[in-house]
């Protein structure tokens, strides 16, 4: 019988580049064929279009967060009504996850 271990990671608001997001996405699956639970806090939509099972926080951030607002695959939390599922969907059809407009105020 072999010995599952849990791994959790809390994400840093410092964005990662594509290549090294996969990096990270590749090993987090070497963790899971290895039979390892594997638990990610993240807000990139890359990261979580590859989970098993997304939990959706909100309806907003800091005092207006924190409820569960979605869960399930990635599928069924893009069918939702959120804003990550908005973006899941995006990700998903292969847009760009921000709009020029939104670029424009970054």
């Amino acid at each position: 019988m072999t010995a599952r271990s849990n791994v959790s990671s809390a994400a840093s608001r410092r964005a990662l580049h594509p290549s090294d997001i996969q990096r990270v996405v590749d090993a987090l699956d070497m963790l899971l064929d290895s039979g390892n639970t594997v638990v990610v806090a993240e807000h990139d939509i890359p990261v979580a279009a590859s989970a098993d099972w997304v939990i959706d926080l909100g309806p907003g951030a800091g005092p207006n967060g924190g409820a569960v607002v979605a869960q399930g695959t990635p599928d069924t939390v893009a069918g939702g009504d959120t804003p990550t599922a908005g973006y899941l969907r995006r990700y998903a059809a292969g847009l760009p996850l921000l709009d020029a407009s939104e670029n424009a105020r970054h």
